[in-house]
């Protein structure tokens, strides 16, 4: 009997499941005061890096643009102290040795023209302590940047419309002030032996002023939606020049043969199908007839398309670029020289723009006193302003500027360049002369306007083309089209803006120029 009752309460024992709560959770409460150390203390150090990558970034690039422009030395302690300077700022502190890190390395690396840092901080660990004796660890961050700024090119495009008004403490002034600014902020970069920086300038209302250096790669134009652009030919603006025998002027299908010792030829204008005008060659002598003859003649276009007496644009304005009108290779949207179609000058442009455009200079008052020399008025083709700044930065059209100074360079073949169209407008862009018929009023065309210019910059994106958008004092609809035409956000790097007052719009300017100056991380 004793030892059945033995057996049984030693069954009972061994079934018996209370209390294994208690057990388990003293052996696992180690276990979890520990998992609970390491996740309080790994978000305290992903925390610090957080704070010491932020700031380690900013201090380096700070460092990297006081460099470049000879704010401070390359030699000597004038960077570093520059460099804890911006580190100690950003970290809320008054100066670097008021705070906790350690400048473990700082290198200004005058051959590869790269500023670099590593700071660290030690953190102190309070539940991670407890069972493993550690009672710090090391929290350390690198950053680099390159103060050797490469070749940039921008193309300033700017609002001249009617709607910026004139005289003091207009739009357009206000525009003046913010544009010089930025232009000097901009050509800051550049020293007396390293031409960094071009800028070019597009001034545009109804259309654009080419000025007379590019007028003749712009040809006049009646008004339809489309028309067949002339190829430019040099021969076409020589006294001299002489034609291929064997080949057709312009490529246009006129049935003959060109005979090898013309030369001297003159431009005329052939009203194809009564639509499209084509510019060929004429001989100025004995075969006028035949190269124009009476039913294609001057006297024939309609009374509102105006030309000069030698069959040249009446002005230097240009306007949309159409589309063909016998089908073939569609130019509207891409930076394509002349050589593949000139650009049109509809007859429907009511007035061109008193200022030319301005092609790629690094002379600081030659575009200041074309900013000054704006004047407002007209309608809204922005589009066309843009089309133009695409061109004076496009690589396409380096062998059509006279002389190498304005010629813009390639992107493809230079790893250093950069290139960036600053977009400004006051209002919504309402004038279009492509697309529309004879019978449509080229200022009341916002749809059209405006998505000629999205396109546009669709394009010129995709080319690696960097965007920035100013809308000032704008309605919503064209602050719309202008964020979709601005690149888009990178991190804190913003490419379209909103000013509101002229002390705004010049800050506008200015932030934006720093912008492009200021040098992306390497590392």
């Amino acid at each position: 009997m004793f030892y059945r009752k033995l057996r049984r309460d030693c069954r009972r024992l061994v079934n018996d499941r209370s209390g294994n709560f208690m057990m388990m959770f003293g052996l696992s409460v180690g276990v979890l005061f520990v998992a609970a150390g390491l996740a309080v203390e790994y978000s305290q150090s992903l925390l610090y890096k957080t704070r010491i990558n932020n700031a380690l970034d900013a201090a380096t690039l700070a460092t990297g643009r006081a460099l470049s422009i000879g704010e401070i030395s390359k030699t000597g302690d004038a960077a570093e102290n520059y460099f804890k300077a911006i580190f100690a700022a950003n970290m809320g502190d008054d100066s670097f040795d008021a705070t906790a890190y350690t400048l473990e390395s700082f290198d200004v690396n005058t051959s590869n023209q790269t500023v670099s840092g590593r700071v660290s901080i030690k953190q102190p660990l309070k539940l991670l302590r407890v069972g493993t004796g550690t009672t710090e660890q090391k929290i350390a961050s690198y950053s680099a940047a390159s103060f050797g700024i490469g070749s940039v090119e921008v193309a300033m495009v700017l609002d001249v419309t009617g709607s910026m008004g004139s005289g003091n403490n207009s739009k357009l002034e206000n525009l003046k002030d913010a544009a010089q600014i930025g232009v000097a902020e901009l050509l800051a970069a550049n020293t007396a032996t390293d031409e960094n920086i071009r800028i070019s300038l597009v001034p545009y209302n109804y259309g654009v002023n080419v000025g007379s250096q590019l007028a003749k790669y712009v040809y006049p134009d009646y008004r339809y939606s489309k028309s067949d652009a002339p190829i430019y030919d040099a021969k076409m603006d020589s006294d001299s020049a002489e034609y291929d025998a064997t080949q057709d002027p312009g490529g246009y299908g006129l049935g003959f043969d060109v005979a090898s010792y013309i030369k001297d030829y003159d431009v005329c204008y052939k009203l194809k199908n009564n639509k499209a005008k084509v510019r060929i060659k004429i001989k100025a002598s004995d075969i006028d007839d035949y190269w124009c003859p009476t039913d294609t003649s001057v006297d024939n276009l309609p009374s509102d398309f105006e030309i000069e007496d030698d069959f040249s644009n009446v002005d230097n304005c240009a306007t949309d670029r159409k589309a063909p009108y016998s089908g073939g290779t569609n130019y509207q949207y891409s930076s394509a020289n002349p050589s593949k179609g000139m650009i049109s000058r509809d007859s429907r442009i009511a007035t061109c723009p008193a200022s030319p455009l301005v092609l790629l200079t690094s002379s600081e008052s030659d575009l200041d006193t074309a900013i000054e020399n704006l004047n407002s008025g007209g309608y809204t083709a922005g589009q066309i302003g843009l089309m133009w700044a695409w061109y004076t930065i496009s690589y396409e059209w380096a062998d059509y500027f006279d002389g190498t100074a304005s010629d813009p360079g390639d992107m493809a073949t230079d790893d250093d360049l950069a290139k960036y169209i600053i977009l400004m407008t006051d209002g919504i862009f309402n004038t279009a002369y492509a697309g529309n018929n004879s019978s449509s009023n080229v200022t009341s065309q916002s749809t059209k306007s405006e998505n000629r210019a999205k396109q546009l910059c669709t394009k010129i994106k995709n080319q690696g083309i960097k965007i920035f958008t100013i809308g000032y004092e704008t309605p919503s609809s064209a602050d719309t089209m202008l964020q979709a035409c601005a690149s888009p956000t990178e991190g804190t790097l913003v490419y379209h803006y909103e000013p509101e007052t002229a002390e705004d719009l010049r800050e506008t300017y200015q932030k934006i120029a720093n912008l492009i100056r200021t040098l992306r991380l390497t590392q």
